[in-house]
């Protein structure tokens, strides 16, 4: 995005954006110190504690007294959305009369109840209440809003600091373009949609196998890689389509599956990566962009999940309840908890292993176990703080066979 700050005098610009982040308002501060004290250009980014990320760019213009201004933003609509339920909102519309520096801090105990709530450390997504229902209706009004928040807390941010440290003839202003005057580039994109399911870890393991399978064939493929990895008791599969453009899968909870589409504008511009029918032109808007990307991510996702060979469905938590019966050993551990059995039988049958946190009933479960000789500690080799058991043979091919029929509807 960008703006202009205008002063009539350019030291006292210069001394207010080098002592602007030191100052104290009822809110924490937007922008951390600057960097680089060059006669052409000053970047300042945007401090820690608020619902976006970014950096603002100061450079000098052919005016003596302006100074052009280059605003690059991270934002997350979902995270944005996800915390604003805090407020208890009947409409999108309504968070419009709560100031910008409420609705865009972070606040630290809605960030550890959605942290607690998803399978690793996310506070990125939206309980299913009557709040997704109404931001998924609601959504272009809601990304509008968090923009439009976002600009005018950094405007309001910067003129009440000016206007703390100088007389109102002296003070620099600073004006940002809404993007609706504006057509803001866009670097970097993720479209995602989720699915609720029974059991999201297993249809996880089924979708993996499948993705595995398939990838060789995508038409739309030009660079095949495949990436994993593990966030906590969270596994996640990354797939490159091509330059710039990836599909990441991952059980965001543990009865919601999430499935992104990933537009990185590194070497080309997110609008050329999108499909020809979708491609930018010079007269579409921000949101226009927004929306083409979002139809080009659900054409690539249904092409994609088209391509899948088709895998079972089944009630598999309720069978793997059924299950713990034949395995004594982890009923009696587990204490007849009938939620913490599906846990152990979930982690068994996806991984062969059970990834626990520290103080937690899991973790005394896997310990037993450990004691009993069904499980084994493992060391991790990435940072966690989750300790990993696996199981011991025969435990783990049976757990394999299982997981195997689970996912193929008992073929074979």
């Amino acid at each position: 995005m960008q703006g202009v700050v205008t002063s009539p005098d350019d030291q006292v610009f210069e001394h207010l954006v080098r002592r602007q982040h030191a100052q104290s308002l009822e809110w924490g501060n937007v922008f951390s110190a600057p960097r680089g004290r060059g006669r052409s250009s000053v970047l300042q980014p945007v401090a820690k504690g608020w619902l976006f990320s970014g950096e603002v760019r100061y450079v000098r213009a052919e005016q003596t007294n302006q100074r052009q201004v280059f605003l690059t933003l991270s934002i997350n609509p979902t995270r944005f959305a996800a915390y604003a339920r805090r407020f208890n909102p009947d409409s999108v519309q309504a968070l419009r009369a709560i100031e910008p520096h409420r609705l865009l801090q972070i606040d630290p105990d809605e960030q550890s109840a959605l942290e607690a709530g998803a399978l690793s450390d996310w506070d990125n997504y939206l309980p299913g209440d009557r709040w997704l229902s109404l931001v998924t209706q609601q959504w272009d009004e809601l990304v509008a809003l968090y923009v439009e928040a976002i600009t005018r807390h950094i405007v309001t941010d910067f003129s009440r600091r000016s206007g703390a440290a100088y007389p109102m003839m002296e003070r620099p202003q600073l004006i940002l373009l809404p993007p609706t005057e504006q057509v803001p580039q866009l670097h970097h994109v993720e479209v995602h949609w989720e699915f609720p399911l029974d059991d999201a870890r297993l249809s996880f393991a089924g979708l993996e196998l499948a993705l595995r399978a398939a990838a060789p064939n995508f038409e739309i493929t030009e660079e095949y890689t495949l990436r994993e990895g593990r966030e906590a008791s969270s596994k996640w599969l990354a797939i490159n389509l091509r330059t710039g453009l990836s599909l990441k899968v991952y059980p965001k909870l543990s009865t919601r599956l999430r499935i992104e589409v990933t537009y990185n504008g590194r070497t080309r511009s997110v609008g050329d990566l999108v499909n020809p029918e979708f491609r930018f032109s010079e007269d579409l808007s921000f949101w226009q962009r927004l929306e083409h990307v979002r139809l080009d991510g659900a054409r690539r996702l249904n092409h994609i999940l088209a391509g899948l060979p088709n895998l079972a469905r089944q009630e598999a938590a309720n069978e793997m309840i059924e299950l713990a019966c034949a395995f004594a050993e982890i009923t009696k551990r587990a204490k007849g908890d009938q939620d913490l059995i599906r846990e152990v039988l979930t982690q068994l049958t996806i991984d062969g292993a059970i990834d626990a946190r520290p103080r937690t009933s899991l973790l005394r479960v896997a310990k037993a176990l450990a004691k009993a000789g069904v499980l084994e500690k493992v060391s991790l080799i990435e940072r966690s703080s989750s300790q990993r058991y696996v199981l011991l043979e025969p435990l783990a091919s049976t757990f394999h066979r299982f997981r195997d029929r689970l996912i193929h509807g008992g073929e074979g």
